[in-house]
């Protein structure tokens, strides 16, 4: 398979193990991330992971300039866009930067809000010119890391998202975990989630890609696991697969947040034949060699 791939936001979280997967799958990717939220390392580790020399540029995906130079230079065959912000507290706060970076560079809160946004524009252009073969997937709670512990969530500062916090606390670089809400109609009380390994999700999107060349038609579904974990059950699971303690306090609700959500993969089963392969302790289990093999992140 000699196909090119443009991959936007391409040292992120997510894309790094989608560029992994999609190398190991024999494609030409070229990996494109402005480095707001990411490290450069990250394509040095993937060269390490995959015995290839990783094509990478730097640069922003609103930068049409760039774009345009990149799709004169190569056959490009395909995009997959991860340069967007991701955080639903900070969308409250900072509604504006999602609205700038998610909508121009590509619905309980303003993140969700932007998605939607973005969904309805791919899917007007769809319209527009049938040439277009576009799947909107719709994943849940990313977590866990590569088998191998060299990439991983690094989170800027203090993380947004639960696991890559219960891993700092794990290792001792924070003190304890707040949750944020203990009185949810869930089973004990905290916010369930659909968390998703990273690698089941990579695979997601390479089904995904094959979908679109041989069907050629656009595509929407669920990648998650169909199955909710509340906070304190993550907890126990990550005290599990660490041996270390994860002491946690419990505060008021999050704005925006919601007590629970998760999957039906069913669509994603039948039309692309994905299913997620890992359960939470596998999910745990690999979070944790990332975080033992780097306690300080990519930075360390």
């Amino acid at each position: 398979m000699s196909e090119t791939l443009l991959l936007t936001g391409a040292t992120g979280y997510i894309a790094s193990h989608t560029w992994v997967a999609l190398l190991e799958a024999g494609y030409h990717v070229i990996g494109l991330d402005n480095l707001c939220n990411s490290n450069r390392v990250v394509v040095e580790r993937l060269a390490q992971i995959t015995g290839q020399r990783p094509h990478f540029v730097e640069g922003d995906v609103r930068d049409r300039a760039l774009l345009d130079r990149l799709f004169a230079e190569h056959r490009i065959s395909g995009a997959i866009h991860f340069a967007a912000l991701k955080a639903v507290g900070e969308s409250v706060s900072k509604p504006l930067d999602y609205y700038d970076n998610n909508l121009n560079g590509l619905a309980t809160n303003p993140y969700g809000q932007t998605k939607l946004m973005s969904e309805q524009i791919l899917r007007d252009l769809a319209l527009s010119d049938p040439a277009w073969r576009i799947a909107y997937l719709r994943y849940f709670n990313p977590v866990g890391a590569h088998e191998s512990g060299l990439i991983g969530e690094d989170p800027g500062g203090v993380p947004n998202n639960l696991m890559p916090y219960v891993a700092q606390v794990a290792g001792g670089r924070r003190e304890k975990l707040m949750v944020h809400g203990g009185d949810y109609p869930t089973v004990d009380g905290t916010g369930v989630r659909d968390y998703i390994h990273v690698c089941d999700l990579a695979a997601g999107h390479l089904a995904a890609l094959v979908y679109l060349r041989d069907k050629q038609q656009c595509l929407t579904v669920n990648l998650g696991t169909g199955r909710g974990y509340s906070v304190l059950e993550v907890v126990a699971a990550y005290q599990r697969a660490s041996g270390r303690p994860v002491p946690y306090v419990i505060g008021d609700r999050r704005p925006g947040d919601i007590a629970s959500c998760y999957a039906d993969p069913a669509l994603a089963q039948s039309l692309i034949g994905w299913r997620a392969q890992h359960d939470i302790d596998r999910m745990c289990e690999d979070s944790w060699r990332w975080q033992s093999m780097n306690p300080l992140g990519f930075a360390g």
